[in-house]
């Protein structure tokens, strides 16, 4: 079934075709009902991945083991579609997951010679206010906060990678938004959960204290079906305060990373993710960082011990070689992301979201002379989907959207030869 949806034909259709072709004839498609005929990726769509284990086994340890990695998308899973379980899965399990040696600092590294090299610039801890517009179509940025020190850079192309409901609702006028085609969008579907994140670090090497680069999901129960229901309410916000955190994700950078123990010899840490209601800690938005007070730091220290108890218990060497901890809420990752309610996904990653219809109107074109889309809310949410974006952006830019992966394959072939199979192009 995974692979029904993965199937190039199925999966790149499902994807990407449908975010490239004329909006007027996706809706042709759609009213005849093609796209399901054309790829099992939209077939797969209507079904939950809650839905379809359900349908495989009466066995719950089974459909636990089936059904856990839903929350890679956070969406619970009688909302994720099985086409986006098959994503993840035959991504990481056929064709692997990799780490940046010297970390994720290496991408920009990397990068900005390339584009300085070319004739850009990057601009650093330069926060974009405002996109300019003047009769309809964009001509650039502001960049700054106050009006006194802002500076505007006039461009006859913009690409935004703030995502759908930051452009619309944030940097665009609304009458200039509202004549987009996805602007609907923005306002109708949700935005991602958002996320309390632990920081650990450790003395003493990943190999002493038993981490690994794997990444580890923990569970307190046996029904990851519906493990992120978290009622917004004062008896759960207390629950969690004194019981195990429902589900978390570990991860190690530094058991990762092979030139970790050259860089920081005897030190390690580890990175925990989870999900919570962003009212949670709402009251305390419009604080600054690091300036919330003792109510705030003593809610989410509350959280954080918990699940810092829950991982020791998994890596009970760590015990007594904590050098470091430090709590971020989603009105921590609101601030530095500028994400809405403290999200890291952008928009919701639920079954409404790709249905072929509303897919298609996440695509780089915007609709606004000037103005393009990047990022995950254009694919998915992922490393090498938000490359894909890139790519999709890149040729609607450069007005060679049909021609693009071409050229790209050509490159390829140029400078590593030509691939073996199809299956050797993904990543």
């Amino acid at each position: 079934m995974m692979k029904r949806a993965n199937r190039p034909f199925g999966y790149s259709l499902g994807c990407f075709a449908f975010k490239i072709l004329p909006l007027w004839l996706v809706k042709v498609m759609c009213f005849f009902g093609l796209p399901c005929l054309l790829s099992d990726y939209f077939v797969l769509n209507k079904r939950s991945i809650q839905e379809v284990v359900k349908g495989l086994t009466k066995n719950s340890d089974l459909q636990f083991l089936l059904a856990y990695s839903s929350g890679g998308f956070g969406v619970n899973a009688n909302r994720a579609s099985i086409s986006m379980l098959s994503m993840l899965h035959l991504h990481c399990c056929e064709y692997g997951s990799c780490y940046p040696v010297g970390g994720a600092s290496e991408i920009p590294y990397r990068i900005i010679p390339v584009i300085e090299r070319s004739g850009g610039r990057v601009l650093m801890k330069a926060h974009v206010s405002q996109i300019l517009t003047e009769n309809g179509r964009v001509m650039g940025v502001r960049v700054g906060q106050k009006e006194q020190s802002a500076v505007d850079l006039y461009a006859p192309i913009v690409i935004s990678d703030a995502g759908l409901q930051n452009t619309f609702q944030d940097l665009l006028p609304e009458n200039v938004a509202k004549f987009s085609p996805s602007w609907s969008l923005a306002n109708s579907l949700p935005a991602a959960l958002g996320n309390l994140t632990v920081f650990i670090g450790l003395k003493g090497t990943p190999e002493d204290l038993g981490l690994t680069a794997q990444n580890v999901w923990i569970f307190t129960n046996h029904h990851p079906i519906d493990e992120f229901e978290m009622p917004e309410s004062e008896e759960t916000l207390r629950y969690f305060c004194e019981n195990p955190y429902p589900a978390i994700f570990i991860s190690s950078a530094s058991a990762k990373d092979p030139s970790w123990a050259k860089r920081y010899p005897d030190r390690s840490t580890i990175s925990v993710m989870s999900f919570i209601p962003y009212s949670f800690f709402a009251k305390w938005s419009h604080l600054k960082v690091k300036k919330r007070g003792d109510d705030y730091n003593a809610l989410k220290n509350a959280y954080g011990l918990q699940i810092l108890d829950q991982v020791i218990r998994e890596y009970p060497k760590m015990k007594n070689a904590i050098d470091y901890f430090s709590v971020a809420t989603p009105v921590t990752i609101e601030h530095y992301l500028s994400t809405k309610k403290g999200g890291t996904y952008g928009l919701e990653h639920d079954m409404e979201r790709f249905d072929p219809e509303q897919s298609s109107l996440l695509r780089p074109e915007s609709g606004i002379e000037g103005l393009f889309f990047s990022g995950q809310d254009v694919t998915t949410c992922g490393f090498a989907s938000t490359m894909l974006s890139g790519l999709l952006c890149a040729g609607a830019v450069l007005r060679k959207k049909y021609s693009i992966a071409l050229d790209l394959l050509l490159l390829h072939t140029k400078l590593s030869g030509r691939p073996e199979n199809l299956d050797s192009l993904f990543f």
